[in-house]
């Protein structure tokens, strides 16, 4: 019982942290990936980034903004 509990209560705890993110830019969620990143490095023994990768997060971090472009709205998935 005691087990179930806890499992269900780190599920939701699981589905709230996701739900926050839910509304996040593109441009946020890089970021955030890239500090989650940053505090691993002492962890990480070897790490490979292709160019392609490198050039479009940056291509995505320093993208101009424009009046009509809206950061905030929620990143559209495939349809």
């Amino acid at each position: 019982e005691n087990r179930r509990l806890i499992g269900a209560a780190e599920a939701e705890a699981h589905a709230a942290h996701v739900a926050a993110y839910a509304d996040a830019s593109p441009a946020v969620l890089l970021a955030l990936a890239a500090q989650e990143l940053a505090e691993q490095f002492p962890n990480i023994g070897t790490l490979n980034i292709t160019p392609d990768l490198l050039s479009s997060a940056l291509a995505q971090l320093t993208k101009p903004r424009t009046a009509g472009d809206d950061t905030t709205a929620p990143a559209q998935g495939p349809a």
